[in-house]
């Protein structure tokens, strides 16, 4: 039979690698610039969901780059400007497209 201080320690390392490995899978993602989703970001560190959503530090930074990241998206009057642009560039014969 193990030792009650042996379990307790072996959790806590577990605990601390597991929060580890979701820190690094969020910062992967978000220098990657993939979106920043609890479920992206369990599917990389191999963590439940569960997990993230019960550490509040983790909770609120997903939530925080999920939320600056989609005020950046791109609108379709964007994207079909862009493909406007591309389209007439490749019409006149030009390489590159030039941002408005």
């Amino acid at each position: 039979m193990s030792c009650p201080n042996n379990r307790t320690a072996a959790a806590r390392a577990r605990h601390t690698e597991t929060r580890a490995r979701a820190e690094a899978a969020l910062l992967a993602l978000s220098n990657a610039g993939e979106p920043v989703t609890f479920a992206a970001v369990a599917r990389r560190a191999r963590v439940s969901t569960d997990f993230l959503y019960n550490q509040p530090d983790l909770r609120t930074k997903i939530n925080d780059l999920h939320t600056r990241r989609s005020h950046r998206r791109t609108t379709p009057e964007q994207i079909t400007d862009n493909r406007t642009r591309t389209a007439v560039c490749i019409i006149r014969g030009q390489s590159t497209v030039r941002a408005a």
